[in-house]
């Protein structure tokens, strides 16, 4: 769960450059909203799970360069992210105890059964 909420931050982050880069601002500040979000819980998910503060950063910095490439490191080709990630992340962000209950039914656990920590 580390894993994918690392990918939404990177995912809302890029978005947020790509709408800044439209003078978006408010949708960029938006944006970094939800990725701030999306980077507690991916920190709070690598702890649970045994991780340090490196870790989870260097899994950040990886997930950001694989969804650059995946754009060519172009706002130009923003949609392939935005189809990839945009309704998965919205999603995860909006109800992470779902995801949690999807990842328990498919028998990989979670660190907190009874919901994420405040």
């Amino acid at each position: 769960m580390s894993s994918d909420a690392a990918q939404c931050a990177a995912f809302f982050e890029i978005s947020a450059t790509c709408a800044a880069n439209t003078d978006a601002m408010a949708t960029a500040a938006d944006l970094l909203e939800h990725r701030k979000v999306m980077e507690k819980i991916a920190f709070l998910m690598g702890k649970a799970s045994g991780m340090s503060v490196e870790g989870v950063q260097a899994r950040f910095a990886t997930v950001s360069d694989a969804e650059l490439e995946s754009i060519s490191r172009s706002c130009v080709n923003f949609s392939v992210l935005l189809h990839r990630y945009g309704r998965a992340c919205r999603d995860f962000e909006a109800h992470p105890e779902q995801r949690m209950t999807d990842l328990r039914s498919h028998g990989l656990g979670t660190a907190w059964p009874n919901g994420l920590p405040d």
